[in-house]
């Protein structure tokens, strides 16, 4: 983590307004991180732990099952389940071998290293996720990807009849002005602005309501930003789809709203069923992702990311201050460091020059398949 993020976070507090830099299920969502790539640095990541351990302890046979150890083998085994679910494939396997029985894959992988297999046998790991699985399956399940309307979503539906209230009070008073003298035109601008004061409280704090929701995972990024819009514009008629896929269902009302209902048949029906498997996609990570802070395996908390410095070749060693991405690089890449952006906020990316390496800027998915 460079400065600026460091500064962002105390690690001694626990409590829940505590910023946070990173967020791993976004950035193995909106990097699509492979299991391929994980299992990589998982291996390096297990080397470089025999390595440390055997150089830094004054006796190496005690140091296998030390908080080291435990804290970092734990990490790649919860953070393994992560990726496997979220990106839904297991190229050959392998990442459910590291996810189901970690002690084996530690053992393989210093084997393969010729280095000695059962070092780390002694540690303990928080999980058994030998059945994880047939464990989300059943999740899944019982979900069925049904709406996930919510406390949010009816507290939004009150507060849209409350606002309503209001704007029909505004125009009341408003009315009323016109032929209003004297006191009673005083009573009538006064009773106005209370209405107007009432209702930019009640959307403030709507919309301060809607981004805790957000970064606590309650509600997805798609209902978040809809209904924010509407928020920001006063649309009080109604309530988005808590996911894109509920207003997928009618699909003249989606063509028309993104300005596509002058396309041909062909060209419509193309562009929904794109949308539809993103929309698709994205109700089966937002399940997901409750599954995961279900099972004790992330976070509850979800933060935007503003923007990460990543090194190709590492997931783990690949945050730093300045310039040094090279180091650690594995030898046998040649992939020159990237600056990776995520936007989520802004419709405009902008590069900054001079940079002394690439930039890639990677949008939200949903601005991503509208164009």
């Amino acid at each position: 983590m460079d400065p600026k993020q460091l500064a962002e976070v105390d690690f001694t507090r626990q409590d829940e307004q505590a910023r946070a830099p990173f967020d791993e299920l976004e950035f193995i969502v909106k990097t699509g991180l492979s299991p391929a790539r994980y299992i990589s640095n998982a291996k390096e990541c297990v080397s470089d732990l025999y390595y440390i351990s055997e150089t830094k302890v004054e006796e190496p046979e005690n140091f296998y099952g030390d908080d080291l150890s435990e804290s970092v083998l734990g990490l790649l085994h919860r953070q393994a389940a992560q990726v496997l679910l979220l990106s839904g494939d297991d190229e050959n396997g392998r990442i459910s071998w590291l996810v189901k029985q970690p002690r084996s894959f530690v053992q393989a992988t210093l084997i393969e290293e010729g280095k000695k297999a059962d070092v780390f046998d002694d540690v303990k790991y928080d999980e058994d996720l030998s059945s994880l699985d047939m464990d989300y399956n059943e999740y899944i399940h019982k979900f069925s990807y049904g709406s996930g309307e919510n406390v949010v979503y009816a507290a939004d539906k009150a507060f849209n009849k409350q606002a309503l209230r209001q704007k029909k009070l505004i125009d009341k008073w408003k009315k009323k002005l016109r032929s209003a003298k004297g006191e009673y035109r005083s009573e009538c601008e006064y009773r106005k602005m209370r209405a107007e004061k009432n209702l930019a409280r009640g959307i403030e704090t709507r919309r301060d309501a809607l981004t805790d929701a957000f970064r606590t995972g309650v509600i997805g990024e798609y209902y978040f930003r809809q209904r924010s819009e509407q928020l920001n514009s006063g649309d009080f008629s109604g309530l988005p789809g808590f996911f894109e896929a509920d207003d997928l269902k009618n699909e003249a009302t989606y063509l028309k709203k993104h300005d596509l209902q002058d396309l041909s048949r062909a060209e419509a029906d193309s562009i929904i069923l794109l949308a539809k498997k993103k929309a698709d996609e994205d109700k089966r990570v937002f399940f997901t992702k409750k599954f995961l802070v279900a099972k004790g395996l992330a976070s509850a908390k979800r933060f935007t990311i503003s923007e990460m410095k990543i090194d190709p070749g590492l997931l783990y060693r690949g945050f730093s201050a300045g310039g040094g991405f090279s180091e650690g690089l594995p030898k046998e890449s040649e992939e020159a460091p990237t600056r990776v952006t995520i936007d989520v906020g802004d419709t405009t990316a902008k590069r900054e020059d001079p940079v002394p390496f690439d930039v890639r800027y990677i949008e939200p998915l949903d601005r991503r398949v509208d164009k």
